[in-house]
């Protein structure tokens, strides 16, 4: 009887290698999972850095447009407070 039970519990090759299997398994899908994350977090950092610089660009370039504007218009007359037009 004691000898069932032990042969019955005991594991095979074939159970030690789907326990294996299992547990690479899932090993292999988080390293996987981590580094596509990684990746896309490069990707989106250099995504917005590059998105980033064009914004810096337009917004020099706005502001020399504005300069020359100013530089070239007449001044303005003050406005008149009192309601005399």
């Amino acid at each position: 009887m004691h000898v069932a039970l032990l042969l019955a519990f005991q594991p095979t090759l074939l159970g030690i290698a789907a326990i294996v299997s299992a547990v690479s398994g899932m090993i292999v899908s988080v390293v996987a999972a981590r580094r596509a994350s990684k990746e896309g977090k490069e990707k989106a950092d250099e995504d917005c850095l590059q998105r980033l610089r064009q914004a810096r660009a337009e917004a020099e370039a706005y502001a020399q447009e504005l300069h020359q504007l100013k530089m070239h218009l007449p001044p303005e007359p003050p406005d008149q407070i009192g309601g005399e037009q």
